[in-house]
């Protein structure tokens, strides 16, 4: 999945006024599915295609391929069966419409076409086969902070306490940033396979350090992570106070993660370009309470800004509110210092 991140980032740029689809070949895991499909979400895309790049010819497979409950219309348009040796497809626009017809008899499919093999004459017979069938309702899902690794997770009215490991942070493992100085990623994995052993729900990745070239550092560590299915199958937290390093991190991040953190500590513009940017990277955000004065230190500050930069995030970058995370700067009492 983290290839489904560069090719929209391309589309946009050439046609940004077009719609996007997003297919995907068959994965057995409902829940990497369910994975796929949120990051799709995150990416706006206008539809998923459940099937365009596989072999689907087999009775009853409909259930196994269309991914549970995506919010976005479903389109199926398989190929004409699977190449011979030459590189042909011999399959008959007959067989091609009616494996298409049980997607369309089950209401799990809004568009319906063919792709490689398919001719002109196998587009008209899905056409006669499913032109009395009505399409899917798509369902009405209720606004949720949806997440995903390879696996999906939702934060709802629902959730309990959420829980995520900070161990992959090099200003908050000792044993994590030494392992990271010195190279050795492998064995960094470990930090992040144990916290997911361990009840970890998300992933936070911080790579802030001034003896690090952290621009290299967070995307190969990150692109690690994503050939672990035990660590990835988790949503990941990208965690920098630099853009760039959020940037570098959001391109080679699979799945829907959290960026941590922007804020409105450079002024509105900047607030407002991160914010699209992290939109169009199919993010979720944390929001710190700073502002150009500095950090929020009381409780009118912290409800001021949080408020404001919540109007500037959906009223004028088109945020979706569910997707906001506010952190209120609340310090730990135990610290000592008075204004804790």
């Amino acid at each position: 999945m983290n290839r489904v991140h560069a090719r929209p980032e391309a589309d946009r740029a050439s046609a940004p006024e077009v719609p996007m689809g997003g297919n995907a070949a068959r994965t057995a895991e409902s829940g990497w599915r369910a994975g796929l499909m949120r990051t799709l979400a995150g990416w706006m895309a206008a539809c998923v295609d459940a099937c365009s790049q596989w072999r689907m010819g087999e009775p009853g497979m409909s259930s196994t391929i269309v991914p549970p409950s995506p919010a976005q219309p479903v389109s199926a348009h398989p190929n004409a069966g699977l190449p011979n040796e030459f590189g042909e497809y011999d399959e008959l626009p007959d067989d091609t419409a009616e494996i298409i017809a049980e997607f369309a008899r089950a209401h799990l499919v809004n568009i319906v076409g063919g792709c490689c093999g398919t001719t002109p004459e196998h587009i008209s017979a899905i056409v006669a086969a499913t032109a009395a069938m009505a399409p899917r309702a798509v369902p009405d899902i209720p606004p949720a902070c949806r997440l995903s690794g390879l696996e999906p997770f939702a934060i709802n009215s629902e959730s309990l306490f959420v829980n995520v490991g900070e161990r992959c942070n090099v200003t908050g493992s000792a044993r994590f940033k030494r392992l990271i100085l010195e190279g050795d990623f492998d064995t960094a994995l470990d930090v992040a396979r144990e916290q997911v052993e361990n009840g970890a729900q998300i992933l936070d990745v911080n790579m802030d350090e001034g003896m690090l070239d952290a621009g290299s550092a967070m995307p190969e560590f990150l692109n690690l992570v994503a050939s672990e299915p035990d660590i990835s199958r988790i949503p990941i937290m990208v965690d920098s106070s630099k853009w760039e390093i959020i940037e570098a991190g959001l391109k080679c991040i699979q799945g829907k993660p959290v960026v941590n953190s922007i804020s409105l500590k450079e002024g509105e513009t900047a607030f407002i370009e991160q914010a699209r940017l992290c939109r169009r990277y199919g993010a979720a955000v944390v929001v710190m309470a700073f502002d150009t004065e500095g950090q929020a230190d009381n409780l009118a500050r912290r409800i001021d800004i949080c408020k404001r930069s919540y109007r500037i995030l959906v009223e004028q970058a088109g945020f979706p509110p569910e997707d906001i995370i506010f952190d209120a700067n609340v310090f730990a009492v135990a610290t000592g210092i008075e204004e804790h």
